[in-house]
């Protein structure tokens, strides 16, 4: 992927200005004729946010997950952001709906390309830029980007009766009816999340938070109640999370631009640490693939779904190789001495199967689905690989633990009427959890900190008010995410990744002439006992974007 250099960064503006500056020139849909249909949908956004909360004393306290605390004080911006989102479609219109998707987005966040505030030097976990800089990752993802998102093809052909579709290229593919607790849902282990939009966007559904990857994936009419599908994924793509010191990041080691581990602290020639090794990444060409058959009952207003799937986890283990004791240090780094490495392995091998269901009850859509998950790896600690050991890898020699579990959630969409409060309503939500049925491999090795089962809910409530002025549309989303449970030693990322607690946020959006759109926002994240990484992030944000 392209990095920023100043003149990229100038070009951006310059394009982003001559956008703005021609905006009631360029229409969505260039070309409408009898043979084919060419679309190009632009959206210009800036958005702005800060931290309303100060650092709190016991995320502080833990020099491995302070950096993104120390960055920002309270009342500093955590995002200064443009962006460009830019979509082409070109679509045959013959018998199959032949065409071409492609887009991509780029974004320019002066937070992240200038200095923040010092990081004690006892305390920072990375070395390659001052303790006042944001690492060469993190500049990158969160600063200044051009990224292809979609780009495939799409067509199809008839079998006798029975009709074959496909898609061939970058796309995102999402089974089951997961809409808030993505991680729980059959949807994961179908591609990776982005979490750092997942944070800056309270109430992001499952769909706008999973990134493509290349792919094929079809469908065929086997009657006109079953059809069934399958994929093959080309392409492996790790889940995108925070670069340390960044706002939201609550790991300075992590997968993602970490760069070092703080081990030990306040010697005399300075801390000892950890360094960073080289990964053991999960394959591009093969392993994760899925089938499935969905079976639609028209007149009943029912569907059912079956799933299997074939995956590699998104998110990885832990391991270090410690190749001497404190006192027969390895290497110098940074001020400090360096005792050994540490790096992450990729699961792979990971089977999954589910079912789901779709129906009207009353006048709301209900749905849910229930999976089991054979080789899941589960939360680890103290994976030393000793120096010379038989290498570790991601299939079958590793020390991880590894066990059967069970996941299940039912969600619901519901609208309200007019009343004498607002002229609609939407009330989306779901609630799911999950256990650890058995340990099959490592149980040694498991986290005893961490619950063996979790439930835990999202929900959002908006009420709507159509044309309060000329032109306009207002809503008031109220967002709920929540944990029951303690920390899960399935999945850190459940409800949020807090811990009897979760996030609520208010916000206010508005719809101009349908081409405006924009809204302010508070998030407030609490936790029982203090036991949220988000606990002092609290935050309010605001934004404006024009498409056309």
């Amino acid at each position: 992927m392209k990095k920023f250099t100043p003149q990229r960064r100038t070009a951006l503006s310059a394009a982003l200005l001559a956008l703005a500056a021609t905006q009631d020139v360029l229409a969505a849909e260039l070309v409408n004729n009898d043979s084919y249909t060419i679309r190009w949908d632009n959206t210009l956004k800036y958005s702005v946010g800060q931290r309303v909360t100060g650092p709190a004393a016991a995320i502080l306290a833990n020099p491995n997950t302070n950096d993104g605390d120390y960055s920002f004080a309270r009342g500093d911006l955590v995002t200064n952001r443009a962006d460009i989102l830019s979509e082409f479609d070109y679509i045959l219109k013959d018998k199959a709906n032949t065409g071409v998707s492609v887009s991509a987005a780029a974004w320019y966040d002066r937070v992240y390309n200038r200095s923040h505030r010092p990081i004690p030097l006892g305390q920072v976990n990375s070395w390659s830029v001052p303790n006042d800089q944001f690492t060469s990752y993190v500049r990158d993802v969160n600063g200044r980007r051009v990224e292809l998102l979609n780009a495939f093809v799409h067509s199809g052909f008839d079998i006798g009766e029975h009709n074959l579709s496909f898609r061939l290229g970058r796309h995102t593919l999402l089974w089951g009816e997961s809409l808030l607790l993505a991680s729980n849902g059959i949807a994961a282990g179908m591609g990776p999340v982005d979490a750092m939009k997942a944070l800056s966007l309270p109430g992001a559904t499952t769909k706008e938070i999973f990134m493509p990857v290349n792919q094929l994936s079809a469908a065929f009419s086997l009657t006109p109640q079953w059809d069934i599908a399958a994929y093959h994924q080309f392409e492996y793509r790790e889940t995108r999370v925070p670069g340390p010191g960044s706002y939201f990041s609550t790991g300075d080691l992590v997968f993602q631009g970490g760069e070092r581990i703080n081990a030990v602290q306040g010697l005399p020639f300075g801390n000892i640490y950890i360094e960073r090794g080289a990964d053991i990444k999960a394959p591009d060409s093969k392993g994760q693939w899925g089938i499935a058959a969905k079976y639609r009952d028209a007149d009943a207003g029912r569907d059912f779904g079956f799933y299997y799937l074939r995956y590699s986890d998104k998110t990885p283990q832990v391991y270090t190789q410690i190749t001497a004791a404190p006192g027969g240090l390895s290497g110098f780094i940074a001020g400090g001495a360096t005792i050994g490495n540490y790096f992450f392995l990729y699961p792979q091998k990971i089977e999954l199967a589910g079912a789901s269901f779709a129906t009207l009850l009353g006048d709301a859509n209900v749905s849910g689905e229930i999976s089991v998950r054979h080789n899941l790896p589960l939360m680890s600690v103290n994976l030393n690989v000793a120096p010379g050991a038989i290498a570790v890898n991601g299939t079958g020699n590793f020390l991880h633990a590894v066990g059967d579990t069970l996941h299940a959630q039912v969600s619901w969409i519901k609208s309200f009427g007019p009343s004498g409060l607002w002229d609609a309503a939407d009330f989306v939500g779901e609630i799911g959890g999950h256990r650890l049925m058995k340990v099959t491999r490592n149980e040694a090795f498991i986290d005893p900190t961490r619950v063996r089962k979790a439930f835990g809910t999202g929900m959002t409530f908006e009420p709507k008010w159509y044309q309060p002025l000329p032109g306009m549309d207002l809503t008031m989303p109220v967002n709920v995410s929540w944990n029951f449970s303690g920390p899960s030693v399935v999945d850190p990322a459940f409800a949020g990744g807090a811990a009897h607690g979760g996030s609520v946020s208010l916000g206010l959006k508005f719809t101009y002439e349908g081409k405006w759109r924009g809204g302010v926002n508070y998030t407030r994240y609490t936790a029982r006992d203090g036991a949220s990484p988000y606990l002092d992030r609290d935050y309010v944000a605001a934004n404006v974007s024009y498409s056309f």
